[in-house]
C-alpha cells in the first residue's frame, strides 16, 4: 500500500508466539531482525483480520499451522533500531499452539529457528520487543491466564 512507503501512517503488523506440545516457544533468526531471534510475523493485508494475518504469515514463514491464536499484547515500535526497516509499526502479538513442531522455513524470511523454553529464550540473543512479550507470556502463565 502506498501509505507504507511514505511513512506518514502507522503500519499494522502481527507477531506469532507459537508453542509446541512441550511448552517450548518458536523463535526464528532473520536478517530483518538484524540477525537476532524474534517471532514469525509480518504485515496485515487489507481486508484481513488480525487472526487471518497471523495464520497466513506463520504458514508462509514456517509452514506451521496454529490453533485458536489469542491476542495478548500490543506494541508500538517507532523507528526501532531492532528492525532492519524503520517506521511506525503497531504490532499485535498473538499466542497459540502449533499442530506440529516440524518447521519449514522460507529462506527469504529466516535462516534459523529454535524451539526453546520461554525462560531460556530470555537469555538468548533475542530482540528486546520479543523479550518483553515473552516476559508477559511467562507472567500470564504464572497468573493462570494463559490457556
Amino acid at each position: 500500500m502506498a501509505y507504507h512507503k511514505n511513512k506518514k501512517h502507522p503500519i499494522p503488523v502481527v507477531g506469532a508466539y507459537v508453542f509446541n506440545k512441550q511448552g517450548k516457544i518458536l523463535l526464528i533468526k532473520s536478517k530483518k531482525y538484524k540477525d537476532k531471534y524474534g517471532g514469525p510475523g509480518g504485515h496485515i493485508e487489507f481486508g484481513e483480520t488480525i487472526e487471518q494475518a497471523l495464520k497466513r504469515e506463520l504458514f508462509e514463514e514456517t509452514g506451521l499451522l496454529v490453533s485458536n491464536p489469542k491476542l495478548f499484547d500490543i506494541k508500538e515500535l517507532i523507528n526501532s533500531k531492532e528492525y532492519k526497516k524503520s517506521g511506525h509499526f503497531v504490532s499485535f502479538r498473538l499466542y497459540g499452539c502449533a499442530f506440529s513442531d516440524k518447521v519449514k522455513l522460507d529462506p527469504k524470511e529466516a535462516y534459523e529457528y529454535v524451539w526453546v523454553y520461554p525462560k531460556k529464550a530470555l537469555k538468548m540473543n533475542v530482540m528486546e520487543p520479543t523479550k518483553q512479550s515473552i516476559k508477559k507470556l511467562i507472567k500470564l502463565k504464572k497468573d493462570g491466564e494463559l490457556s
